[in-house]
């Protein structure tokens, strides 16, 4: 399974067509435009479209090894923005990089959401 996560590239210009679809969708909110458009919002975004993707590669896999299953829709089939999530949101009004991390209580480092339990 390694290999296909290290398969997944995602190009400059697929981060700058949802930088795009930011500046529209959020165009009376000039902070989060700002975040997209920062190299951390520009990693959030890679981030964020990396994981869907590898987590589409993951469930094709499962489902070519059980063909009975029905097919599941893919993310094409609705083609949502990688940047309209709340955590999205939530990552600029505090300017996070990606929806995972946390700043431990107190210390003010930051940690995985996993890591912080």
């Amino acid at each position: 399974m390694a290999g296909l996560v290290e398969g997944v590239v995602i190009s400059d210009a697929e981060i700058e067509a949802e930088v795009a679809k930011a500046r529209e969708r959020y165009a009376s909110d000039r902070k989060t435009v700002t975040y997209f458009e920062s190299p951390r919002g520009r990693g959030f975004i890679r981030s964020t479209l990396r994981r869907s993707r590898v987590v589409e590669q993951l469930v094709e896999a499962w489902l070519a090894a059980h063909p009975e299953h029905p097919p599941i829709p893919h993310l094409e089939d609705d083609a949502p923005s990688g940047v309209s999530s709340s955590a999205a949101e939530a990552n600029a009004a505090i300017g996070g990089s990606d929806p995972g991390d946390v700043v431990e209580a107190g210390t003010g480092a930051r940690a995985t959401a996993a890591a912080a339990g």
